[in-house]
């Protein structure tokens, strides 16, 4: 039988958010929740939470969003930060990049969140050419993102073929949180999204589209220098990413 959850909405926010100053009110359900305020990055900034965004019947929630410009907007997931921030053009935040579980409780990683506002505002007044440094450094990140990626799909694809071999029909290795490519990568979480939203990270996005699909995982045919099966044990690491 299907079963079906019923999440309370305040009660979730209340709980992530405990750490800043309340006044939850549902603006416009069940889109946007005002959700209080916190000082970050200097000053003090209203909350609000969005989600279920859809092109058609969003309209109210996204003049909302639009006539409280300087706010910060929290989604439930990247993509939904991503639809957000297009059809509102606020500083979007995605809770799944900016949330670690610790005994139980959702915390916010408040260094994460601050780095994104002065990101924004750095933005704001100008300043949309990184630096040469800067560039720099993005251009490594892609590239140690993109190798860890590359590797995940090696895995995948073994895993993949291992099962169909052993079960005849193919089990597709679960994608680890993107916390655990971060790690791998050596890269910060909010460097994640800026990685994969670069415009030259072309190679990057393509194989990050083929993560969560068993057709394209079986037909990936990217070859490495030296070519290693993955063990159990890489497979088992991957599989603890994946819960982690």
């Amino acid at each position: 039988m299907l079963q079906r959850w019923s999440i309370q909405t305040d009660r979730v926010l209340a709980s992530v958010f405990a750490g800043v100053t309340l006044s939850m009110s549902a603006k416009v359900a069940p889109y946007v929740w005002h959700v209080g305020k916190a000082t970050w990055a200097g000053r003090s900034r209203q909350i609000w939470f969005a989600r279920g965004f859809r092109r058609e019947g969003c309209q109210a929630a996204v003049s909302l969003l639009r006539a409280n410009s300087k706010a910060v907007v929290f989604t439930p997931t990247d993509l939904g930060a991503e639809l957000w921030h297009e059809a509102a053009g606020n500083l979007v935040i995605p809770l799944e990049l900016v949330t670690s579980l610790d005994s139980g409780t959702l915390m916010l990683d408040i260094e994460d969140i601050q780095a994104r506002i002065e990101d924004a505002i750095a933005v704001d007044i100008g300043k949309r050419m990184p630096t040469m440094a800067k560039r720099s450094q993005r251009a490594a990140n892609i590239e140690s993102l993109t190798r860890v990626v590359i590797e995940f799909l090696r895995s995948a694809r073994d895993y993949a073929f291992d099962t169909k071999e052993k079960n005849g029909f193919a089990q597709l290795l679960p994608r680890p949180a993107i916390s655990h490519f971060c790690k791998q990568a050596g890269i910060k979480p909010h460097d994640f999204s800026r990685c994969l939203d670069d415009e030259s990270a072309r190679e990057l996005k393509v194989y990050w589209g083929m993560t969560e699909s068993p057709e394209l995982i079986m037909s990936f045919r990217k070859k490495a220098s030296r070519r290693k099966k993955p063990t159990n044990a890489r497979s088992a690491e991957l599989l603890a990413g994946h819960r982690g």
